[in-house]
């Protein structure tokens, strides 16, 4: 095995007990879990005794991502052609989803300035981790339903072009 892979390995591994003290002080979710969502173990190279921040940070890292998605579908005046596709046509239940997952996106996005601003407090941290596991697996539903909508408006628009386009 190559140094830098072992070491790497041995930094994750570090990482992960790192991690698994603090869940069961705090009753954190699993490693795998937070993994799985957050891809948490890109902060295993890192030095700190303050690893629930970077993990917070991590976390509002992927959530401000699909906020500035929801946000091209509010104000879709300056929105490239490939999301004006995805919107054209969108149900009600899309539009009341887009609008559900930003607001509570935004919540995340402000309670993350404030968390910025305070000190670090360990049970502060985890206790907003925990509170944004839980935010996120709600939205994570809401966006489900949004992309069956996108695949099916997808499908429908690439059919519709194919018909119309004229190339030549």
């Amino acid at each position: 095995m190559a140094p830098e892979k072992k070491e790497k390995e041995n930094k994750l591994e570090k990482f992960k007990a790192e991690y698994s003290k603090l869940q069961k002080k705090h009753s954190l979710p699993t490693f795998e879990n937070m993994n799985n969502f957050f891809d948490i173990e890109e902060i295993s190279g890192k030095q700190t005794e303050r690893i629930l921040r970077l993990i917070r940070r991590r976390i509002t890292e992927k959530t401000s991502s699909y906020l500035r998605f929801m946000e091209v579908f509010l104000n879709p005046s300056q929105a490239p052609l490939f999301y004006m596709m995805l919107a054209k046509n969108m149900p009600d239940e899309g539009r009341k989803a887009v609008n559900d997952v930003y607001f509570e996106l935004g919540k995340i996005e402000v309670d993350h300035m404030k968390m910025e601003l305070e000190d670090y407090h360990e049970n502060t941290e985890a206790a907003k981790i925990k509170e944004l596991y839980n935010s996120w697996n709600d939205v994570k539903g809401k966006i489900k339903i949004l992309n069956n909508i996108f695949e099916n408006n997808w499908k429908k628009t690439k059919t519709e072009a194919r018909d119309k386009t004229y190339l030549g």
